[in-house]
């Protein structure tokens, strides 16, 4: 079924986009160019590494996932007036915000096409520029329509028809649905087999300061553990030594091991000195 927006329609009638297909290691010199004629510039590149190094070479303002609960605040609030801003895909939601250009990985299209929404944001007469990196960039140069999905030349061909479906998930989903009993043990035994949640990573919360204030604070998957110095593990009745393994599922046995020594998850404190205020872990 196409809803068609009458109203959103009249406010593009004046806005398009030219997109073009660069090299990676052209990213900074194009972000540099379009500021310098007094655009602003929007990066996207799925790495915080790479973000955080950009953003420190261009004085951007930087946008991740890893960044504590009072920088991500300063952050946002400095988007007004910013002529640079790079992230990962952490800026696609909650920045309310319009920029002249995006330069961007070509990721899947329903990231891309949410990005491309930052640009020429609230229409009008507006000519926004795209920059595309990557080894899919190319697929993106037929795409003449990029907030209407429902016009000729759109990218709505480039969506995905269906989702990705996990066999085994859907297995285990079904037969709980099909047993009028699962005693907690058979539930904490598929719950650590993934992950610690039926429909993603589990979350922990890393703190970067003793006081443990949530805005000293940020949320990571248990995954990413394994790249932070955490220092101890602390919950209100106990403390306990961090968890000192590569294998991510170790991790989720420990944090379980842990709720059950604690009476609740842990918050996990960083190494003094590990994380840089404005830019996330080191």
């Amino acid at each position: 079924m196409i809803v068609y927006d009458r109203e959103f329609e009249n406010l593009l009638k004046e806005t398009s986009y030219v997109v073009k297909v660069i090299e990676e290691s052209m990213v900074e010199a194009v972000a540099r160019r379009e500021a310098e004629q007094g655009r602003r510039v929007l990066v996207v590149i799925n790495n915080v590494s790479k973000v955080v190094e950009l953003g420190k070479r261009l004085g951007a303002v930087v946008i991740h996932s890893a960044l504590t609960r009072e920088d991500r605040e300063r952050a946002e609030g400095k988007l007004g007036g910013a002529r640079i801003v790079v992230g990962t895909s952490a800026i696609e939601a909650g920045v309310n915000v319009s920029f002249d250009v995006l330069i961007t990985s070509a990721d899947a299209a329903e990231s891309v096409v949410q990005r491309v929404g930052r640009v020429c944001r609230y229409g009008g007469r507006c000519e926004g520029k795209l920059y595309l990196f990557g080894k899919d960039a190319n697929a993106y140069l037929s795409v003449k329509e990029w907030r209407l999905p429902y016009r000729e030349g759109s990218y709505r061909h480039l969506l995905r028809d269906k989702l990705e479906q996990d066999d085994g998930l859907y297995w285990l989903l079904k037969q709980i649905t099909q047993v009028i009993h699962l005693s907690p043990q058979e539930i904490k035994q598929a719950y650590l087999r993934y992950g610690m949640s039926f429909v993603r990573s589990g979350l922990v919360e890393v703190c970067v300061d003793p006081s443990l204030r949530p805005e000293k604070c940020f949320t990571t998957s248990i995954e990413r553990l394994s790249n932070l110095p955490i220092v101890v593990a602390v919950a209100e009745k106990c403390k306990l030594d961090p968890p000192r393994y590569e294998d991510p599922q170790d991790y989720v046995r420990w944090v379980i091991d842990a709720v059950g020594i604690c009476g609740e998850v842990p918050k996990l404190l960083m190494e003094e000195g590990s994380y840089e205020p404005g830019y996330g872990p080191r």
